[in-house]
This record gives structure tokens, sequence and C-alpha cells, in this order.
């Protein structure tokens, strides 16, 4: 470090919370006709990465999204904490999140966030204005995202959308900035959103029989992470074209 010329916040960083998002091939008893995710398991490969075990099943979106920004683990919380940003943050003066590093006098706009669905949500708008975030670009309030476009007959804004809207606000300035976008495409209940589905979900090594609706399930989430694998690989395309770190 002594010897270190350059800085994190030389270079804009962007940190994707994508909804849900998991490879559902390692998923024991389960067996897909193919790989949903071809592109992030190549990627994988050549860059580095690893396997995350989440504190959250079923729920609880944002706590995942508090230990990320904060790094703090909700092991450090009594058990009555359930949700930090509707218990804790909004009461208090100061909360140290990693886009903070990007708070100095070089840029006026100095972090953004990006979340296709309603901002009063965990009570985000007034999270994120603690945190230090100087946008926040959702459906409704006085930054709204730019592109809402769904899939098919899915409820919720698409992956490929709410990056395009990132993509044109890095694209706007020149100057380095924390990106956080957490989507919400793959946001349950899975009910047949998509059109020509092509994957078929089926037991393997001795797991019981899969029912209707849970086959159903499956095959939507697994259509929902396809899409979300295409979009990934378009945006980082996109992402490699800028001239800038």
């Amino acid at each position: 470090n002594r010897s270190r010329t350059t800085n994190m916040n030389d270079n804009t960083f962007i940190l994707i919370l994508s909804e849900s998002f998991s490879d559902p091939t390692r998923v024991p008893g389960l067996k897909l006709n193919k790989n949903p995710i071809p592109f992030i398991s190549n990627l994988k490969k050549h860059t580095d990465s690893g396997l995350m075990l989440s504190s959250g099943y079923g729920g609880g979106t944002a706590n995942l999204e508090y230990m990320s920004l904060t790094g703090l683990s909700m092991a450090n919380f009594d058990p009555s904490m359930t949700s930090p940003y509707q218990q804790l943050v909004p009461n208090a003066q100061w909360s140290p999140t990693i886009n903070q590093y990007w708070d100095d006098s070089r840029n006026s706009i100095k972090s953004i966030a990006f979340h296709p669905y309603e901002p009063s949500m965990y009570l985000r708008a007034t999270n994120y204005k603690k945190f230090g975030f100087s946008k926040f670009y959702a459906l409704q309030g006085p930054d709204v995202i730019a592109h809402r476009d769904v899939i098919d007959k899915s409820p919720y804004v698409s992956d490929a959308s709410a990056y395009k809207s990132a993509l044109e606000k890095i694209k706007e300035h020149k100057q380095p900035r924390f990106v956080q976008i957490v989507t919400m495409q793959n946001h349950m209940p899975y009910r047949d959103w998509y059109a020509n589905n092509e994957f078929e979900a089926s037991p393997k090594d001795g797991a019981a029989d899969l029912g209707d609706d849970e086959k159903t399930s499956i095959e939507t989430y697994a259509k929902g992470v396809q899409h979300t694998d295409e979009a990934t690989q378009a945006f980082l395309k996109s992402l490699d074209k800028l001239n800038k770190p």
C-alpha cells in the first residue's frame, strides 16, 4: 500500500445484486435438459469467482443487500434485529457503506443506485440517502428509472432494462463512480411467465417425482436466469467498449 499510486475509487465500481440468482444445475436431485447460464458459468472459469453461502432463503433480500454494502454480518446483531433497513439504518446517524469510498470532491454525483421496483420497499429511498447515494432510480420518485420493459407475461422489469438504464447513466459522466444495481426479474413467484420455454426439469439420483406446479416453477426460474445470463453478457460487452476504468 505504501507504493500504491492508484486507489479503488479511481475506477467505476459496479455492484450487481441479481434477484434470486443461482445455478440451478447445482441443486441435488434435480436435472435440467441444459445449462441455463452458459456465459456466467464460463466467465467464472476465467476470472475471480466463487460460491456464496447465502444467509437468506425465501425472503429478506434487503438483509443481504445491507451485508454487501456494509460488510457487516447479521450474526453481529441480536436475533430481534430482523431487518436493519427497517429497524437500524433509519435511526442511525451514520452507516458505513462501501459506496462512500467514492465520496470526494471530484464528483458531484458520487454513487448511484438502480432498483426497478417501488422505492419504499424496505425503506430503500430513505436508507440510500443515509448511505450517501446521490441518485436512486426506481419505478417512482424524483428519479424514475429510464427503461421498464418486461419479458412476455412477467410482471417484473427485465434485467436487460435495468442494465440499459444503468449503462446510459454510466456513459453520461467521465468521473469514476459507484453503481449499484438491484434487479427484480427473477423474483418469485414463477408462474410460467415465458413464451417458448425450452427448459425441462426432472428428478435424478432417486429424488421424488416433481409435482406439476413444482415443475412449472423450476422451468420458469431456469428460463428467467437464462435471460439474466444473456443480459449480463450483453451488459459486460457494452461496458468493455467504454473508454473508462
